[in-house]
């Protein structure tokens, strides 16, 4: 019963307000319209133009094939649209509460409780808000590294060999996830210095199978005849992603832990995960998991603080000590206390991460129908023979049916993509423009107010159409 109720609640928020909620971002506009070039074009990059596709993939690609490949095959079985997308992170979110539920049930051997830990990840607000977000690489690389876990517990050689197949497939899925290599590595050596042994059987098929995915990774970011230049260039980035060079921003993103909800919510879930880490004894087997997962969540800390300071950047751990605080709860307690007490305090959680859920869910973060109803105006209202040169706004573009698409884009402090119309003195037909004045207009607001009239708004975008 309590299964099937849990069920009902998340297709309820899933669906709610779909295909607009999340309504579609930077970050999933250039994924989206990475999958849109090759449905299209059959080109594995991203369009900025008619024939026009960036070649340094490397730093565009944030996400990869293990996410879109399954976007790309319902594309081609549905057409390219939001709900095309979103459908596919709806399957992934769906097999990550499984897998969430196999995973706790791991460490508890308690079909209730791992029932409220899924109950805990539904009611969770940022999973739909993230997890939702076609072309985002977070809920699927955790299923792929779930799903390493749960067969690295197997003894046949051939699971041991696809448990490193998935850890692979995570690692590609998006570019923190290649972290768990020494994760991976932290887990095993541990265990093996338990075990008082060397497992090389072990090790040659579980890094055998995660080398495979990330040989293909590789090849999709350096096709043949990438230069050395590209590689340092994608080292510089992959090192320091945003250009931070501010020495107090570690500082203030670790602040926002005692001052700021969401952070202060992983914060005590992180502190019941170690405390049952430590204080509760496992076999060896269940330790090497534990480890392996403490170490990504160290890692993804880590990640967090040396970024902007968006929680985007620390939702895949804390999704995944979510999912485990059941199990902490009773490595804090126990015997001394009731199964019945632990129930009570999950359910006090419940309820207050569901208040909130029901307050914030039609917030314009996580439902906003602006950008399809923009482009649903462009679409209609704009003759597919023009030229539309979109700027900063690759969400806008993705949802843009026209071949004339333009986009100019500066994608991460190291690259800026797309046709430089305004340094060569040409004016595309129409532009879309958000509210700002970004620098790729080249400070040339004047010309675009003396050759351009307003016709359309949207939120922040605007549509401008040549005199």
């Amino acid at each position: 019963m309590l299964a099937v109720f849990v069920s009902i609640i998340f297709l309820a928020v899933v669906f709610w307000g779909f295909p607009d909620s999340p309504s579609p971002w930077f970050d999933q506009g250039i994924n989206l319209s990475i999958v849109k070039t090759f449905a299209r074009d059959g080109v594995y990059s991203l369009g900025v133009g008619p024939n026009d596709f960036i070649g340094q993939r490397s730093l565009v690609f944030s996400t990869n094939y293990p996410l879109f490949s399954f976007i790309i095959l319902s594309f081609k079985l549905f057409g390219v649209g939001l709900w095309q997308a979103q459908i596919v992170m709806v399957l992934f979110m769906a097999v990550f509460l499984w897998l969430a539920y196999l995973l706790s049930n791991v460490f508890l051997k308690n079909k209730i409780l791992s029932l409220l830990a899924v109950a805990l990840v539904i009611t969770f607000l940022p999973f739909y808000g993230n997890g939702l977000s076609g072309g985002l690489g977070e809920v699927p690389g955790l299923v792929y590294f779930i799903s390493g876990l749960l067969l690295s517990r197997k003894d046949k050689p051939w699971l041991i060999f696809l448990s490193g197949v998935f850890f692979g497939l995570g690692a590609a899925t998006k570019v923190f996830n290649t972290l768990l290599l020494p994760c991976l590595l932290a887990g095993e050596l541990w265990y093996a210095w338990q075990a008082k042994k060397y497992l090389w059987k072990r090790w040659f098929l579980i890094f055998g199978g995660f080398a495979l995915p990330l040989l293909i990774w590789l090849f999709l970011l350096f096709p043949p005849g990438t230069i050395m230049e590209n590689f340092r260039a994608t080292y510089s980035y992959y090192k320091n992603p945003y250009s931070l060079n501010d020495s107090f921003q570690i500082f203030r993103n670790a602040l926002k832990f005692l001052t700021e909800t969401t952070p202060i919510h992983f914060l005590i879930l992180i502190i019941a995960f170690v405390g049952g880490l430590l204080l509760k004894k496992k076999n060896p087997e269940l330790k090497r998991m534990e480890i392996i997962i403490a170490a990504y969540v160290l890692f993804n800390i880590f990640w967090f603080v040396r970024s902007p300071g968006w929680y985007r950047y620390f939702f895949p751990a804390h999704l995944i000590v979510l999912a485990l605080f059941p199990g902490a709860l009773a490595g804090w307690f126990g015997d001394k206390i009731r199964q019945s007490i632990i129930i009570g305090a999950l359910t006090l959680l419940l309820f207050t991460q569901a208040a909130y859920l029901i307050k914030e869910r039609n917030s314009g973060l996580y439902y906003n129908p602006g950008p399809r109803m923009f482009a649903e105006f462009v679409n209609n209202n704009v003759s597919k023979e023009k030229d539309i040169l979109v700027i900063n706004n690759p969400a806008v573009a993705f949802l843009l049916e026209s071949d004339r698409v333009w986009q100019r884009l500066a994608i991460n402090p190291y690259f800026i993509g797309g046709r430089d119309w305004f340094s060569e003195s040409q004016y595309p037909d129409f532009i879309v423009l958000n509210n700002d004045s970004p620098i790729l207009l080249h400070n040339q607001e004047e010309n675009l107010n003396k050759k351009y009239k307003k016709i359309y708004q949207v939120d922040r975008a605007r549509l401008w159409q040549k005199l």
